[in-house]
């Protein structure tokens, strides 16, 4: 399944099917929702696993932390949605400013950040994936590819592109948008009424090419080259991959009060530490480092070589006799595919590890202030 609630549907009647295979029933409308509820939502690029959480759940953030750091590096697992203000002042009580995806901000960074963004929802990989919405952007230009597709697959693809127009996921937000965000809402909204299952094979190709001509005659010149060698299009691309829902996005001013002008967006949070009770307490990632765990590299996890979604479920209720199962990351072959991880949730928390409400006696202080900056290109 190429979206989250694709995979938490598959992992819901995943469950069901052992129960019944166990001679149980399988489960029921609150408990397919308990799991819905208790799971969290994961990405990973060719670099790093994200884990996306929603404000009001950040135990649940959290746990997958704590479990995703038994697969792979520490340092290897970022944060998305620091865009809220709660995710922020969790991870900055934790010690943790170094966890937060970072925005690219070099060409170098920008030009790969978007070729590593595209991915595929059932099909082919025509889309271009931001991590903080949800939203799969489509470009006229990858329209147009589609054409090549024999009847029965071209059918497939704007089905799909059809059904994601119309539908939201769970932070509201479009499964599918029209690039670029500035786009007359009109070419959307037609691209919403072409109904493939009333038209035979010609007439869909006829539908569909009359929305693109309407799109491609929206489109300013300088976004009609779809390269990252053209600075207009690589740069609204970048905008369109950046985006965060319904807040204003968090910029280094944000996180270190009267920081001067020319240091926005020019610092890079390196681990530190914290202070509970009076005590120094660095980042188990120094800790990490001495052991010489396996780096991410080296794990079945990656590498990846472009956006792929992945679910985390946290459910403590046991299903299955033995109690942790993991759902091994599977390539598929097609880029951008999903791939879900399944672990139980009962694990020890790590030592002196810090939760999202603070410290036990409240006397949390961020101290990760090892930060390095870097010149502007």
């Amino acid at each position: 399944p190429g979206v989250h609630a694709m995979q938490r549907i598959a992992w819901t009647r995943e469950l069901s099917r052992r129960r019944e295979a166990a001679g149980q029933k399988p489960l029921t409308e609150s408990e397919s929702m308990a799991e819905w509820n208790d799971s969290a939502d994961l990405l990973f690029s060719g670099e790093f696993v994200y884990i996306r959480p929603a404000p009001s759940r950040l135990d649940l953030a959290f746990k997958a932390d704590e479990v995703l750091q038994t697969l792979v590096s520490k340092r290897r697992i970022r944060f998305l949605n620091t865009h809220s203000e709660k995710v922020r002042d969790a991870l900055r009580a934790r010690g943790e400013n170094w966890r937060m995806a970072r925005s690219p901000q070099r060409p170098d960074e920008i030009v790969k950040a978007i070729e590593g963004a595209r991915v595929a929802i059932s099909n082919n990989p025509i889309y271009y994936y931001n991590v903080n919405t949800g939203t799969r952007w489509l470009t006229a230009g990858d329209l147009a590819s589609v054409a090549s597709l024999d009847a029965a697959a071209y059918r497939a693809q704007i089905v799909e592109i059809v059904h994601g127009l119309e539908s939201r996921n769970r932070l509201g937000m479009g499964e599918v948008a029209l690039f670029p965000p500035s786009l007359d809402p009109a070419v959307a909204d037609a691209f919403k009424k072409v109904r493939p299952e009333e038209l035979d094979d010609a007439s869909l190709r006829a539908a569909v090419e009359a929305v693109a001509v309407k799109w491609r005659m929206a489109l300013p010149a300088s976004l009609r080259q779809e390269t990252t060698d053209n600075f207009e299009w690589r740069a609204e691309m970048n905008a369109a991959l950046s985006r965060v829902p319904n807040e204003t996005e968090v910029g280094d001013q944000d996180l270190i009060q009267g920081i001067s002008p020319e240091f926005y967006r020019q610092i890079e949070w390196l681990p530190g530490g914290r202070l509970e009770d009076g005590e120094l307490i660095f980042d188990s990632v120094w800790e990490e480092a001495k052991r010489s765990c396996r780096s991410f590299a080296t794990t079945e996890c990656a590498p990846f070589s472009s956006t792929w979604c992945g679910l985390l479920a946290l459910s403590s209720t046991p299903t299955s006799a033995a109690y942790s199962t993991l759902w091994r990351v599977v390539r598929s072959g097609t880029p951008g595919a999903a791939a879900s991880i399944s672990c139980s949730a009962r694990r020890s928390a790590p030592s002196r590890a810090p939760t999202s409400s603070g410290s036990r006696s409240g006397a949390w202080r961020n101290i990760s202030t090892r930060a390095r900056t870097f010149s502007a290109p």
